[in-house]
């Protein structure tokens, strides 16, 4: 047989291998598995295995979100994906709960009027966008003060969650604990998982000398006067039961800031309920 006809022989026979399709594994015996005409297979497989990047809405971006606000503006502009992105929000209804949406704001934003600060009022944008497929009396607004430095970007400038009616008396964080307090309450009386909660708290400080600061808080029933002392008054309560649990009065500062520091809105009960708090932070 010439050479010739055993070259058209060889060249007939791969393109019939072609044709026909070479399995990965044959590719790899004949080190072909990089050559992706004759090995579209291993192509495909590679393609598949590839590490997909996850894809994070960014914080503070150029690029706009579904909603999103601009520095020291309340107004939230909806955009693309906007109509996807509150369907998923109102899906997330259960009998028996409210939505919490919490406004984002930085440090130096001027609140608009009406409101206590510029996360409350971005908060208050969203609700609206939502009416009136939710009623306003099941959503609760709340402001998030950002430690970042501030953007002149678009940011998201919100959260959201379906909470409880009822917050909760105790809310433990990363350094913080939170003990809220029932309306007009200025007689000191703290209940079981309040105290069972300071019971810890004592124990930790006791063991690491850390310091704790006790701030009252207020809703906005009353004068700013009253609510200052009804907010130190509700520190100096949580102070006395630290103290009963031999808790150093040097490690302990009881401050008051009254209503003003509001982070929820006061226009609701739930709000206000949120409101009635003394946060017990500790530090080095």
């Amino acid at each position: 047989m010439s050479d010739s006809i055993k070259w058209l022989l060889w060249i007939l026979g791969l393109i019939l291998l072609l044709w026909t399709g070479i399995s990965v594994e044959s590719c790899r015996e004949r080190g072909w598995e990089t050559i992706p005409y004759l090995c579209p297979g291993c192509a495909e497989e590679a393609a598949a295995n590839a590490d997909v990047p996850a894809i994070v809405p960014p914080v503070a971006t150029d690029t706009r979100l579904p909603i999103d606000f601009s520095q020291n503006n309340s107004i939230a502009s909806t955009n693309l994906g906007y109509d996807e992105y509150r369907a998923r929000i109102l899906e997330g209804y259960k009998d028996g709960q409210i939505l919490q949406i919490t406004g984002d704001y930085y440090e130096g934003e001027t609140a608009p009027e009406g409101f206590d600060n510029m996360g409350i009022a971005r908060a208050a944008a969203i609700r609206n966008l939502l009416a009136p497929d939710i009623p306003a009396d099941k959503i609760i607004l709340k402001s998030n003060l950002v430690s970042a430095a501030s953007t002149d970007k678009y940011f998201s400038g919100h959260s959201y969650q379906w909470v409880s009616e009822q917050p909760k008396s105790v809310e433990v964080l990363d350094d913080c604990t939170i003990i809220r307090f029932a309306f007009n309450s200025a007689d000191g009386n703290l209940n079981a998982e309040i105290l069972a909660s300071l019971d810890k708290i004592a124990e930790r400080v006791r063991r690491t000398g850390e310091k704790i600061t006790i701030t009252g808080h207020t809703d906005n029933i009353g004068e700013d006067e009253a609510n200052m002392r009804l907010g130190r008054k509700r520190a100096m309560d949580v102070r006395r039961e630290f103290i009963n649990r031999r808790v150093l009065r040097e490690q302990i500062d009881p401050t008051s800031k009254g209503e003003s520091q509001a982070i929820a809105s006061n226009d609701s009960e739930r709000g206000r309920a949120e409101n009635r708090r003394v946060e017990v932070c500790l530090s080095e």
